[in-house]
């Protein structure tokens, strides 16, 4: 056969490619199926935070040090998502959360808990339900053995700066250590 034979299968076997999603749902036209192919905000948005991945250590002293907890956080805009993976060098308590800031409109802070467990690992995503402050406390059990967790973040997010006990203050957006 020559390509000239061909052209006129080819045709009709495209027009049948486009016209069959239509044959499924009856009385859809194509401008119906054409406003269609711009998927709404839910789906893909843009986000004010820019896109960031950190690696962090952290050491969590036992309880002879800061009754061997520490707090690690992170601030995020409702609607944007982290993903994190933790591991520690052996089990602890640990408990992810997230709060509101106390503004002058809204005195009083809103809190969610996303998980409570012990563990040694703990990985997932979080869609921030509100704009705040996200994060992980870390209970060491033992009484003076230090435990520690490497952190890894990706999403859009900021570090929160200062000092948290069981790391050292640092400068906002700059990381510990980055990817």
């Amino acid at each position: 056969m020559t390509a000239k034979s061909w052209a006129p299968a080819l045709v009709v076997f495209a027009l049948v490619a486009i016209a069959a999603p239509l044959a499924v749902k009856p009385g859809i036209s194509q401008d119906a199926v054409e406003a269609q192919e711009i998927v709404g905000p839910e789906v893909a948005r843009s986000t004010e935070t820019p896109f960031r991945t950190d690696t962090i250590i952290i050491s969590v002293g036992g309880l002879m040090e800061n009754y061997g907890q520490l707090e690690y956080k992170i601030s995020m805009q409702e609607g944007d998502i982290v993903s994190y993976a933790w591991t520690a060098s052996e089990p602890l308590h640990y408990e992810f959360h997230g709060h509101s800031v106390i503004v002058p409109d809204q005195p009083v802070t809103d809190v969610h808990w996303y998980r409570i467990d012990d563990a040694a690992t703990s990985y997932g995503t979080l869609v921030a339900p509100m704009t705040g402050i996200h994060g992980w406390y870390m209970l060491n059990p033992s009484f003076d053995r230090t435990i520690e967790i490497e952190l890894k973040l990706a999403g859009h997010y900021t570090l929160e700066p200062g000092i948290i006990a069981g790391r050292t203050a640092f400068e906002p957006n700059q990381p510990a250590t980055s990817e």
